[in-house]
């Protein structure tokens, strides 16, 4: 019973880490759509599901996070 709820750690400390950071600009949460991190973010959770490779998850969102910083 233990040995399966520690599976869950892992996921609950890197969500712990990485949403306050996506959500939270200069001490507020923004979730409007001129946040690019939360668009990286959401697009890194698609090459995620859909791919299910780390590199090409890391890659999607910095290369969406650079067009967005790019073009707006």
């Amino acid at each position: 019973m233990m040995r399966r709820a520690l599976r869950f750690v892992p996921p609950a400390v890197l969500s712990a880490i990485v949403i306050p950071e996506l959500v939270i600009r200069s001490g507020q949460i923004d979730v409007s759509l001129m946040n690019f991190r939360l668009l990286a973010g959401a697009a890194a959770v698609l090459v995620a599901w859909k791919t299910k490779n780390t590199l090409l998850t890391i890659l999607g969102g910095i290369v969406t996070l650079l067009l967005l910083e790019l073009v707006f």
